[in-house]
């Protein structure tokens, strides 16, 4: 059964694999990035969140020198379907409100691809996160 991006219990379940893995091997640049994001839009109401080492978790986190607020899509394209073009775009555009240090953001414009570790890691997130519409991202639409 899909389960709502950024709910609770897709928290639970992403944290549990980031476990089953061993931890994420990321990037420096990625582990530097430390955000709390607004989400005004989420399915169920706002969503205060965080990104600290390269993991999003709940509620917003003390003394982040940046807080992002952006629309439910867009977390969900950014963070599920890895768009790193949505997300410059975003920036580019004022889709993304920024508030605070930009600069640690913008290195990640500069990270290669995932490493296989991440992949496995997106693969397993994506296969249980319900999309804005309600499917799986990994259902095949038709």
């Amino acid at each position: 059964m899909p389960v709502e991006f950024l709910s609770s219990e897709w928290f639970d379940r992403a944290h549990q694999i980031i476990e089953e893995l061993g931890g994420l091997d990321l990037p420096s640049e990625a582990e530097s990035v430390f955000v709390d994001i607004f989400v005004p839009d989420g399915p169920s109401g706002p969503i205060e969140v965080h990104l600290r080492g390269g993991v999003l978790s709940s509620g917003f986190a003390q003394n982040a020198p940046t807080k992002l607020t952006m629309p439910f899509a867009l977390t969900y394209a950014i963070f599920i379907k890895t768009d790193k073009l949505a997300a410059m775009k975003a920036l580019v555009t004022g889709k993304v409100k920024v508030d605070g240090e930009l600069s640690r953001l913008m290195s990640l414009a500069q990270i290669g691809g995932p490493s296989p570790l991440i992949q496995t890691f997106q693969e397993k997130v994506a296969g249980f996160t319900a999309q804005p519409n309600g499917r799986r991202t990994g259902d095949k639409q038709g």
